[in-house]
């Protein structure tokens, strides 16, 4: 059932986003959260986001700051040297 759900979720992810209806970040918070509150894990929301922020968020920030890096040496910006 849970097979199911993550699918039909995935589908209406990619229909919202080829359809233009909505931006990807917004597509990207409420379309997981709809189907959650639908699979009975509505909640426990709170804590699977708070969880998945403190999982995610060192990577985050190590992209993050290697894209400034990136952009400062292509602009010369910022010399190393």
């Amino acid at each position: 059932m849970l097979t199911l759900i993550t699918v039909l979720m995935l589908a209406v992810f990619l229909a919202v986003i080829l359809s233009k209806k909505t931006s990807v970040l917004v597509a990207l918070v409420l379309v997981p959260i709809i189907f959650a509150v639908i699979a009975g894990f509505g909640g426990s929301i709170d804590t699977i986001v708070t969880e998945g922020i403190a999982k995610v968020a060192p990577t985050a920030a190590l992209i993050f700051f290697a894209i400034l890096f990136s952009r400062c040496c292509s602009t010369r910006e910022f010399s190393i040297l």
